[in-house]
C-alpha cells in the first residue's frame, strides 16, 4: 500500500526535466553575468553523504526509497537524505515533497538536514510561507533548526518577492539568540537590487556591518551592479571605494560591473583604464570583461576600437566566443557594413565558433532596415542550413522589412507562414503590421489585425492604440481617434503623452487650434503635462493660421512652465516670420534662441535663406551661406536647392550653376529638386536644348527623373512648338513607369491646342480616362476654350456637358467662353445665374455685343441688360474687348 501511495504521489508531481533555452540579446546587460549568481541558491544536500549514493534516474531514486521504507530496521536518516538531495538536484521538488511526506507517514523522523530539504522543496514550489509552519513543527518535535534552515527560508521568501517578511525573519532569528550570517542577508540584498531598490540594499549592507556581520565581495558587487544599471555611477564608485576601505578585495565580477556601468554612461576610455587597473592588481579579466567593452564600442559603431579589444583578449589567451562575434557583427551592421559582417560570419564558422539564432537575426534585421529583403531571405536560408530554425525575432525582422518596403500583403503572408510553422507571433509582430497599415491610412485592415491578435490571446497595448490613433488622424478622422482614446482608457490601457500629441498635431495641421487646446485640457486632466512636443504642435498650428503673435505668447508660457523649448520650437517661428518676409521679428526669435543656449542649426539657416530669397535678396542669402560654413554648420541639399531655385526663377541660371558647383565641392550631390530647378530656369529662358542637356545629365548620374522633370521638359517643347519631341518624352515617361499628373496632361493639352491639333487633344483626354486618371476642371477648361476659339461649338457644348456629368463645377470663365457663341447663350446665362454666379464685366460686354447684332433675344438676358442699361445700346466698359478669341492664358 505504501508503495502504491508513493507511486501515485510521484506520478502526480513528477514532470520530466526539459532543456530550457533562453533568447540571447547582445545588450551589455546580457553580456555581464549576475555578480551574485554563486550566492543565489542554497545547497540543501546532506554534508558528507550527498555523493555517497548514486542513482541512475528519478525512478531509481524512488525505488531505493521504497526499499528503505520496507526495511526493518530502517536505514539511518542520512540515507533518506540522499534520496531527497538527489530529487532536488534533478529539479523535481513536487516529487521530493511527496517523498518527505511519505517519510513522516512511515514514522521516519526529520533531522536538521532533511528538514532543510523540506523547506527547500516548499520554497521551490513558491510556498515559502508554509516553511514557517515546518519550523514550528520542528521546534515541537525537538529538532533544533540551524542557520542553514533559516537561510533556506529567507532565500525562498526573497525569491517570492516577500522581502519585508524576509527582513523580519532575520530580526526574529536574532531575537531567538542566533547570530545571522552573511548568507542570510545575501538573498535579501539580491532581491532588493533586482526590484530596483539598490539604496535599500545598501542600507541593509550598512546594518549588517553595524551588527558585526561582515558583508562579502558578492554583496558589494551586487549593489555596485544595481547602481550601475540604474545609471547611478557615482554611487557605484562610492560603494567601490568603501569596499576597498573595508579591506574587501574586489574580484573580476566587481570590475565587470563597474566596467559595464562606465560603458552604459558612454565612458569607454575610463572603462579601458579600469581594465588596465584590474590587470595590474593581478585580477584576471574573463571573456565577459572583454565582451562588455567590445559591445560598448560596437554600439557606437567604433568597430576598429572593438577589434583592438578583441586583439588584447586573444593576447591574454581568451578566444572570442559567439557573444564576441555577435557584438562585432552588430557593430558592422550599425555602420552599414553588412558585407563585412557576412565575412565575419564565415570567419566564426571557420574557427568553430557556432553562430546562434541571434547572430543570424542581427544580419536579417540589418538588411531589412535597408529594405533589402531579398538579401535578408538569403541569410535566413543559411540559418536553416545550419539547423537553426527562424524564431519570432527573425520573422518580426522580415515582416518589418517588408512593411517599410510597402509590401504589406507579402508581410501578411509571412505572418500566416510563421503561424503554420508554430512560431507564435508576439505583440511586437502584430504592432509592426498595425503600424504599417495605419501609416497608409488603411485603418480597417489594421483593426482586422487587432481583432486577429485578440483571438490569439494578445491584448492591444499602448503601442497598438497609438498606431490606430495615428492612422485615424492621417485619414482625417480625428473624432474617431478621440473615441479610440476613450476606449483605451476604459480598458485600463493607460495612454502616455504620445496619443494626445498625435491628436494635437492633427488638429493643428488643419489650423484648428481650439480643438487642439481641448485635447491638451484632457491630457492635463489625466495628470499628463504638455511637453515640448505638445507646445511645438500648438505653435506650429498658430503659425499655419497666421497667428505668429499668439505663437510667441505660447513660447513665453512654455518657458514659464519650465518646458524648455528646443531648436525645433524656434525654427517653427523663424520659418513662419521668414515666409511673411518679417526679417526684424525673425532676428528677435534667433536672438532668443541663442540666449537660451541653442545655437542656430542648418534648419534655422535654411529658413533664413529661404526668407531672404522670398524677398528677392539672393545676394544676402549667399552671404548667409558663407556665414554658416564659417561657423562649421554644414549646408545640406535643402540649403543649396533653395538658392538654386531662387536664382533659376529669376532666370539667373549661371549663378545657380555656381551654387551647384559649390555643392558638389562640399560632397553634396545634386538631386531631383536641383536638376528640376535648373531645367525650369532654362525653360523660363526658352532655352529648351540646354534644359534637355540637364535632363540627360540627370539620367547619366543615376538620378531618376520624376513627374516634375518630365512636365518641365514637355512644357518647354510645347512652348517651342516642338510637339514631336514633347510626345516622345511623354511616351518615354509612361515607359519608365512615371505616372503623369494634372500638370503634365494640361501642359501637353495646351501644346496640342496651340498647334491646332484639337483631335490629338481630344484623344489625349480619352487616354487619360482609359488610364484611370480623372481629368480635373483645368484640363477640361483648356480644351473647351480652344474648341470655342476655333469654332468647334458643338464639340465644346458636348465637352461642357461631360464636365457637369463628371460632377466638376464649371467656373465663370468657362461660361463666358461659351456665351460668346449665340447658339446657347440665353440658356447658359440662365444656368450660370442659377448656379450662383454673378455676371462680370466680360459677361455683360459679350451679351451687349450679341444683343446689338440681334444674335440674342432671351428674357433673362433682356432683364439682365435692363438692370444695367438700355437693351441694344452700345455700352461697353472701357478697355474691354468683345472679341470671341478668349485665350487660355486669360484663366
Amino acid at each position: 500500500m505504501r508503495k502504491t501511495m508513493i507511486h501515485r504521489n510521484w506520478s502526480r508531481f513528477h514532470r520530466p526535466r526539459t532543456a530550457c533555452m533562453t533568447d540571447f540579446t547582445c545588450s551589455t546587460a546580457a553580456l555581464a553575468p549576475s555578480p551574485y549568481s554563486s550566492c543565489s541558491g542554497w545547497n540543501p544536500t546532506t554534508p558528507g553523504t550527498s555523493n555517497s549514493a548514486t542513482f541512475i534516474n528519478v525512478d531509481d531514486a524512488l525505488a531505493s526509497f521504497e526499499l528503505m521504507v520496507s526495511m526493518n530496521p530502517k536505514p539511518s536518516i542520512s540515507r533518506f537524505g540522499q534520496v531527497l538531495s538527489y530529487l532536488l538536484k534533478m529539479n523535481v521538488p513536487h516529487t521530493a515533497f511527496s517523498v518527505s511526506r511519505s517519510m513522516e507517514l512511515a514514522g521516519i523522523p526529520h533531522n536538521e538536514y532533511t528538514l532543510n530539504m523540506l523547506i527547500h522543496c516548499l520554497c521551490k514550489l513558491g510556498r515559502a510561507d508554509v516553511g514557517f509552519s515546518v519550523l514550528g513543527k520542528a521546534f515541537k518535535l525537538g529538532v533544533q533548526p540551524n542557520v542553514v534552515n533559516f537561510g533556506t527560508l529567507i532565500n525562498g521568501l526573497s525569491k517570492d518577492g516577500k522581502l519585508a517578511e524576509a527582513v523580519k525573519l532575520v530580526d526574529k532569528i536574532r531575537m531567538l539568540g542566533y547570530q545571522p550570517e552573511v548568507l542570510m542577508y545575501t538573498p535579501i540584498i539580491n532581491g532588493l537590487c533586482k526590484a530596483g531598490q539598490a539604496n535599500a540594499g545598501f542600507e541593509l549592507l550598512e546594518k549588517m556591518e553595524d551588527l558585526g556581520c561582515q558583508p562579502n565581495v558578492a554583496n558589494y558587487s551586487t549593489i555596485i551592479d544595481s547602481f550601475c544599471k540604474d545609471g547611478l555611477l557615482c554611487k557605484a564608485l562610492d560603494v567601490f571605494s568603501r569596499m576597498k576601505g573595508e579591506n574587501i578585495s574586489p574580484n573580476v565580477v566587481t570590475y565587470n560591473c563597474l566596467i559595464h556601468g562606465l560603458c552604459i554612461s558612454s565612458q569607454e576610455n575610463e572603462a579601458m583604464a579600469l581594465l588596465d587597473e584590474m590587470i595590474e592588481k593581478n585580477i584576471m579579466p574573463n571573456a565577459c570583461t572583454f565582451n562588455i567593452l567590445v559591445d560598448a564600442f560596437c554600439k557606437k559603431g567604433n568597430v576598429l576600437e572593438a577589434k583592438a579589444v578583441v586583439k588584447r583578449m586573444i593576447q591574454r589567451g581568451l578566444l572570442p566566443n559567439v557573444v564576441t562575434y555577435n557584438c562585432l557583427i552588430h557593430g558592422l551592421c550599425i555602420s552599414s557594413k553588412e558585407n563585412e559582417a557576412m565575412k565575419l560570419l564565415d570567419e566564426m564558422i571557420e574557427k568553430n565558433v557556432m553562430p546562434d539564432a541571434y547572430t543570424f537575426s542581427i544580419l536579417v534585421d540589418a538588411y531589412c532596415k535597408k529594405r533589402n529583403v531579398l538579401e535578408a531571405k538569403v541569410v535566413v536560408k543559411r540559418m536553416i542550413q545550419r539547423g537553426l530554425l527562424p524564431n519570432v525575432v527573425t520573422y518580426s525582422c522580415l515582416i518589418h522589412g517588408l512593411c517599410i518596403s510597402s509590401q504589406e500583403n507579402e508581410a501578411m503572408m509571412l505572418l500566416d507562414e510563421m503561424i503554420e510553422k508554430n512560431v507564435m507571433p508576439n505583440l511586437y509582430t502584430f504592432n509592426i503590421l498595425v503600424d504599417a497599415f495605419c501609416k497608409k491610412g488603411n485603418v480597417l485592415e489594421a483593426k482586422a489585425l487587432v481583432k486577429r491578435m485578440i483571438q490569439r490571446g494578445l491584448l492591444p497595448d499602448v503601442v497598438t492604440y497609438n498606431c490606430l490613433i495615428h492612422g485615424l488622424c492621417i485619414s482625417s478622422k480625428e473624432n474617431e481617434a478621440i473615441k479610440l482614446l476613450d476606449e483605451m482608457i476604459e480598458k485600463n490601457v493607460m495612454p502616455n503623452a504620445y496619443p494626445f500629441n498625435i491628436l494635437v498635431d492633427a488638429y493643428c495641421k488643419k489650423g484648428n487650434v481650439l480643438e487642439a487646446k481641448d485635447v491638451v485640457k484632457r491630457m492635463i486632466q489625466r495628470d499628463l503635462l504638455p511637453n515640448v512636443v505638445t507646445y511645438n504642435c500648438l505653435i506650429h498650428g498658430l503659425c499655419i493660421s497666421s497667428k505668429e503673435n499668439e505663437a510667441m505668447k505660447l513660447l513665453d508660457e512654455m518657458i514659464e512652465k519650465n518646458v524648455m523649448p528646443d531648436a525645433y520650437t524656434f525654427n517653427i517661428l523663424v520659418d513662419a516670420f521668414c515666409k511673411k518676409g518679417n526679417v526684424l521679428e525673425t532676428k528677435v526669435v534667433v536672438k532668443m534662441m541663442i540666449q537660451r543656449g541653442l545655437l542656430p542649426n542648418v534648419v534655422t539657416y535654411n529658413c533664413l535663406i529661404h526668407g531672404l530669397c522670398i524677398l528677392s535678396l539672393e545676394n544676402e542669402a549667399m552671404k548667409l551661406l558663407d556665414e554658416m560654413i564659417k561657423k562649421n554648420i554644414m549646408p545640406n541639399a535643402c540649403t543649396v536647392n533653395i538658392l538654386v531655385d531662387a536664382f533659376c526663377k529669376k532666370g539667373n541660371v549661371l549663378e545657380a550653376k555656381v551654387v551647384v558647383k559649390m555643392m558638389i565641392q562640399r560632397g553634396l550631390l545634386p538631386n531631383n529638386i536641383t536638376y528640376n530647378s535648373l531645367m525650369n530656369g532654362y525653360r523660363m529662358r526658352n532655352e529648351v536644348d540646354k534644359a534637355r542637356r540637364v535632363f540627360d545629365c540627370m539620367v547619366l548620374t543615376g538620378c531618376k527623373p520624376d513627374v516634375y522633370s518630365y512636365s518641365i521638359m514637355i512644357d518647354g517643347y510645347c512652348k517651342s512648338k516642338r510637339m514631336e519631341e514633347a510626345e516622345q518624352l511623354f511616351n518615354d515617361m509612361l515607359g519608365k513607369d512615371v505616372s503623369p499628373n494634372t500638370i503634365t496632361y494640361n501642359t501637353l493639352m495646351n501644346g496640342y491646342c496651340h498647334a491646332g491639333r484639337l483631335e490629338d487633344a481630344q484623344e489625349l483626354l480619352k487616354k487619360m480616362c482609359s488610364r484611370g486618371f480623372s481629368p480635373d476642371v483645368v484640363i477640361y477648361k483648356t480644351l473647351l476654350i480652344n474648341l470655342c476659339n476655333r469654332g468647334f461649338l458643338d464639340e465644346a457644348l458636348t465637352l461642357f456637358q461631360a464636365i457637369k456629368s463628371n460632377r466638376l463645377k464649371p467656373d465663370l470663365h468657362m461660361y463666358n467662353v461659351l456665351i460668346a457663341s449665340p447658339l446657347e447663350a440665353g440658356d447658359l446665362i440662365q444656368e450660370m445665374l442659377s448656379k450662383g454666379f454673378t455676371a462680370d464685366t466680360t459677361t455683360m460686354s459679350l451679351l451687349m455685343d450679341l444683343t446689338s447684332k440681334n444674335q440674342l433675344n432671351h428674357p433673362v438676358v433682356r432683364k439682365l441688360l435692363g438692370d444695367s442699361g438700355k437693351a441694344g445700346e452700345e455700352v461697353r466698359p472701357k478697355g474691354l474687348s468683345a472679341e470671341r478669341n478668349i485665350t487660355p492664358e486669360a484663366c
